[in-house]
């Protein structure tokens, strides 16, 4: 019987903390199966949650557990739809009851309206091809033949301007982060330290994203048993980060995609052992 008390005794001081914590923990009331909210925190009373899917980008803006934004992103035509609700419209608790309410305020917009450039990246390739050294050598024998092969590389990069825009005072933060979304990383880094009252921005804000892709190029040369020397292709991408420098002068970096050591030696042998792939 003391037993049984007690456990009562638990779930009853367990049900008081979580009530404690109020708005402070975010349930969605109608969960979409297979997607994945994006929280990013502002301070710790207002937070965006962000969808991301293959067609738009949802970016909701909470304030003290409650909705005052909400921008949704149409990625192939750049729409975005913009909406405002009251203080009182949409309140998430713990049990993240209640139906959305209509909002306030609407506006649309289009990603190109934020743009302060050309909107075709600008892409830069970096002259190196006289640095080869070499990397890596195979000799080995086939059939009575002596073969004796070398790889020779050198690194470079290239860049492609993704974007420059640049938002001006009042701007929401939910219409920024749906721009900045494909960039999960430099979105929540930025979002997180622009100056922003109630969920809009005090002073204008430019980003400006850069991907840059770091490579080898590889040069494959025979000496035996029959000369062959070549320039392979493609280009053997091992690294893909992305820039964002924003107009106050700080620097954000993420990381896309970076092979690892083994990976990179694994193809180099590929290519000393089967350089016809690589023509």
């Amino acid at each position: 019987m003391r037993k049984i008390v007690k456990y009562i005794s638990l779930l009853l001081s367990f049900s008081i903390l979580i009530a404690s914590l109020g708005p402070a923990i975010v349930v969605d009331a109608k969960p979409i199966d297979n997607l994945q909210y994006r929280i990013i925190f502002i301070n710790e009373n207002a937070y965006l949650r962000i969808l991301d899917t293959d067609e738009t980008v949802t970016s909701e803006y909470f304030e003290k557990g409650t909705r005052l934004q909400k921008a949704v992103l149409d990625k192939e035509s750049g729409e975005i739809i913009y909406q405002e609700f009251g203080m009182n419209s949409n309140k998430w608790g713990v049990l993240g009851t209640g139906e959305l309410s209509k909002p306030i305020n609407t506006r649309k917009y289009n990603i190109s309206d934020f743009n302060r450039t050309a909107t075709q990246p600008n892409s830069v390739l970096r002259a190196g091809g006289q640095n080869f050294s070499v990397l890596q050598t195979l000799d080995y024998e086939e059939y009575g033949e002596s073969y004796s092969r070398v790889l020779y590389g050198y690194q470079d990069s290239r860049s492609y301007r993704e974007g420059n825009w640049l938002w001006e005072i009042g701007t929401a933060l939910s219409v920024i982060s749906v721009v900045l979304a494909f960039v999960p990383e430099i979105c929540s880094k930025v979002i997180s330290r622009v100056v922003a009252v109630a969920g809009v921005i005090t002073s204008r804000f430019g980003v400006q994203v850069t991907k840059i892709d770091y490579y080898w190029v590889y040069k494959f040369k025979q000496k035996s048993p029959i000369y062959h020397e070549f320039i392979c292709t493609p280009l053997f991408v091992y690294l893909t980060k992305h820039v964002g420098k924003t107009n106050t002068g700080d620097e954000y970096w993420e990381t896309e995609y970076e092979k690892s050591i083994s990976q990179i030696l694994f193809e180099r042998d590929d290519v000393l052992r089967n350089p016809g792939n690589y023509l």
